[in-house]
């Protein structure tokens, strides 16, 4: 997995829900702080300051845009990852993944050490 690439499966870490297919924005890999590090794609803006993006940008996307979530990450282990149903279905533009984090920055709504996370994980990528 590479960051901004995005994948599609059931889960239950979607909140107010048992099981539910999310797309997920995978962010870096786990390490002795958390798990590997992943955001939520929603259709819908849940009045968060979440990162619009647009179905002409992603054909993948069912609704003409949806939103990343900028409020809190989603995290799984090594083994949950093995799952058979994961399926690749696209990636970030390098400019949606510079937007993401100057996005997340100015929120300043997710709890710090994951804005640092993502933020340290993106710079990386983007040297």
């Amino acid at each position: 997995m590479k960051l901004g690439d995005i994948y599609f499966w059931p889960t239950d870490q979607a909140r107010g829900h048992n099981n539910r297919n999310k797309y997920h924005v995978f962010i870096c890999v786990g390490d002795w702080q958390e798990d590997n590090t992943f955001l939520f794609i929603s259709s819908r803006d849940y009045g968060g300051p979440d990162y619009r993006i647009l179905k002409s940008d992603y054909s993948f996307l069912t609704k003409r845009e949806s939103y990343i979530s900028c409020t809190e990450t989603v995290c799984y282990s090594d083994g949950e990852l093995t799952r058979d149903d994961i399926q690749f279905v696209g990636r970030l533009t390098d400019e949606h993944i510079s937007d993401l984090r100057n996005y997340i920055l100015d929120s300043d709504i997710m709890e710090q050490k994951h804005i640092n996370r993502i933020c340290r994980a993106i710079a990386d990528y983007l040297k």
